[in-house]
């Protein structure tokens, strides 16, 4: 997955910037995670997670990828390059 993320980190960051701007602009809820605010459609949430919907988009397993991280963390402190 870390392979994939550097692979994709260009295009990610561009659609990101994207994303925050289109966000500041227009007021633009999630439909798949319902929200308990009155104002917003039942069965709507407030906000957008843009690191979730990129990672969504790029076929990105967040959870796998922070096992990656970990695993990669531990083998350096294993081999003393970092405390």
């Amino acid at each position: 997955m870390l392979v994939k993320i550097n692979e994709v980190k260009e295009k990610s960051e561009l659609c990101g910037d994207f994303l925050e701007w289109l966000q500041s602009k227009y007021f633009m809820v999630d439909k798949k995670e319902p929200q308990e605010n009155p104002f917003v459609p039942l069965g709507y949430s407030s906000y957008i997670n843009t690191e979730k919907l990129l990672a969504e988009y790029f076929d990105i397993d967040l959870n796998e990828a922070e096992n990656e991280k970990q695993q990669l963390i531990q083998q350096l402190r294993d081999n003393k390059v970092i405390e």
